[in-house]
């Protein structure tokens, strides 16, 4: 199945419909990621059938982060300055449950890396970073290289120089 990824628009996407199960997805993309993107602290991507579709089946939010230098796991961390790395997070990733199984999640992050190698062109980023709602979610991004920080049992991170070896 072909999915169109745009950036919300609150004036057309329905928000109301979208239900991923994760009562705390669900909340952000309905309620705080029009606000986030107004005060510019994330910018949230729609996946819909077609291009004309208001039908949200899943989503994600990016912005800027850093990854602190004692959380970087050691093996990446030689040779790196000792202070903060900068890194685009992915803030959240849902899929609606009527498509859930269909790879609509591998695609959302797939999107999200493409954009993530098109920001280092730009602007150097270290590593794209995800914060895990739990672990399943965990689970989810292991299968994709992500790399558990130290110290922090749900956060992990997928070096730039892996994305863009693997793209």
């Amino acid at each position: 199945m072909k999915f169109h990824i745009s950036l919300l628009d609150t004036s057309f996407h329905d928000r109301e419909s979208f239900d991923c199960g994760k009562s705390q997805l669900n909340d952000y993309l309905k309620k705080i990621a029009s606000q986030d993107a107004k005060k510019y602290y994330s910018k949230t991507f729609v996946a819909t059938t077609e291009v004309e579709s208001k039908n949200i089946l899943g989503y994600y939010s990016t912005s800027g982060s850093i990854i602190e230098f004692e959380n970087i796991p050691q093996n990446l961390s030689k040779r790196l300055p000792k202070y903060p790395a900068p890194c685009m997070l992915i803030g959240r990733l849902a899929v609606d449950k009527q498509m859930q199984g269909k790879k609509l999640g591998e695609t959302l992050l797939m999107h999200a890396l493409k954009k993530a190698v098109r920001v280092n062109s730009e602007m150097a980023i270290f590593a794209v970073r995800v914060d895990a709602l739990d672990e399943e979610a965990k689970k989810f991004y292991l299968r994709y290289d992500f790399v558990p920080f130290k110290d922090k049992e749900l956060s992990l991170l997928l070096p730039m120089k892996t994305i863009i070896n693997s793209l």
